[in-house]
This record gives C-alpha cells, structure tokens and sequence, in this order.
C-alpha cells in the first residue's frame, strides 16, 4: 500500500466520501449545433458538473472547490443504494447554458467570459452559495465567495485553499505531495481536508520538487498540475453530514463536437 512521509496509507482517506459523492453528479447532456453548445445539468454540484463538460469540450482545465454548506435549506437527504444508508448531501439543482464553441487559438481568452456565463446562470438560478472564477496561467479556478451560515445568513466564505501552508521544497513523488498538501491544510485550519480519488500512475511516476514558505495550497496544487504530462483537474467536496473536505483528482480528456453524454 502507498504510504506518505508518516507512513501512513495514501489513498484511503476518500474512500467514504467518494461513496456518497459519486452519485451525485450525473452526466451532463449537451448539443453542438452549429458550434453552438447547450449544456443541461441537474446535480448536487451541477458548477462540478458544468465545468466537467466544459473541461472535456474545450481541452482546457477548470478546477472547482465547494463552499461549507452547512444550513437545511442547501441539503437535502441521500441514500446511498449499495448500503441503504442515509446521508447529507447539497441539494443543488438543474443548471443551463448555451455558448459558442471557441477555436482553438483563442479558447483560452474566450474561457473567463464564458465561466463568467456559467456564474451568472448560476446565480440566475438561486442555488446554494456564491463563487467567482480565477484565471492561472492556462488554468481556471471556480472558487466559492459565499454560503449561508447555520443560521440561514449568507455570509463570506474564506475559500480552505487559500489557506498559506509550509510545503518543504523537496523531491518527492506526486502523489506524495498532493498527500502533504492536503495534510498541511488541515494542520492549520483545523478542518479535515483528505485525498480522494485520482490517477495514481500519473502521480507515482512523477518526480517534483514544488513547495515554498506561506504558499496557498492552491498555488501548490498549481505547481503540481503543472508538472505532471498529462492535463487534470481537481474537485474539491465538502461533506456536510461528515464535515470534511475530499480532494478528487480527475483527468481531462478533450473530446469533439457532437451530441454527447459525459461518463
């Protein structure tokens, strides 16, 4: 089993969280037209699953993070159908959009209007919590803003990926690193954040050396997509029954034009 610098094991830590989550985000149907995409979500994350699609259609990276969702009216109750169990899942909801499909040589330009669309739509459609996008080099970032608080009050949320972490600047593989990014944020905040799922060849058979002193973990999250040879993307969710965060790792697979459902 692979274990990090503490020698504990990797890659069991999402294991529930996946369980719960993974069932939640149906594929996305979409059309092309023209050139013309229309998508049409319905999700507990339907922004995870709309940047999933848009990810796959246009070959560029969109990473999103959830807010803490905490108040009744965000939630709504699952059963998990392997189990019976009942747990605490967003309650999103049915999201749409339509958008011309941007070429090649100007895709990455074209993508900040275009996430901005997707806010909006989301907006438009009063589901839980408040996000803005952010632009990395060729990489987007969809980041929560806001949230109700248990109280029902919408309040300011400080996104857990903002948080500066200390990340010795050392050789080591990638999987070991997004292991100690993850273990450095819940050091210090407090909250629980733990790997998921993802493409572990990818990780084991990249050596880096990334980190620095007070970085955000985003920014480290960054540098590690960047080194890697093969383009992904991460989804951070937040359980709101366990109260923990889990960080999937998914690739980006381009696709072309035509009517499509997302596996």
């Amino acid at each position: 089993m692979l274990k990090n610098d503490n020698g504990r094991p990797i890659w069991l830590a999402g294991i529930l969280l996946i369980s719960l989550t993974a069932g939640i985000t149906p594929p996305a149907e979409s059309e092309v037209p023209d050139g013309i995409v229309k998508i049409r979500v319905k999700s507990g994350r339907p922004l995870a699953a709309a940047a999933d699609e848009i990810q796959s259609r246009i070959g560029i990276v969109v990473n999103y993070e959830d807010p803490p969702y905490t108040h009744e009216s965000d939630l709504r109750e699952m059963i998990i159908p392997t189990s019976g169990a009942k747990v605490m899942v967003p309650a999103g909801g049915t999201l749409e959009l339509k958008y011309v499909l941007p070429l090649k040589a100007t895709r990455a330009r074209e993508m900040t209007p275009l996430l901005g669309s997707l806010l909006d739509a989301y907006a438009a459609s009063h589901q839980p919590g408040g996000f803005r996008v952010e632009q990395a080099g060729e990489m987007f970032h969809i980041i929560p803003t806001e949230v109700k608080n248990k109280e029902g009050i919408l309040v300011p949320v400080t996104p857990i990926l903002d948080t500066p972490i200390d990340l010795p600047e050392i050789e080591r593989s990638g999987a070991e690193i997004l292991v100690a990014i993850t273990e450095r944020v819940s050091a210090e905040t407090g909250q629980v954040v733990m790997v998921g799922l993802a493409p572990i060849n990818l990780f084991m058979r990249h050596r880096v050396r990334i980190g620095g002193t007070g970085v955000a973990a985003r920014e480290c999250l960054v540098q590690l997509l960047e080194a890697l040879d093969a383009p992904v993307s991460w989804r951070l969710f937040y359980d709101p029954g366990l109260g923990f965060y889990v960080l999937n790792i998914v690739t980006v697979s381009p696709r072309t034009a035509g009517v499509t459902t997302k596996d």
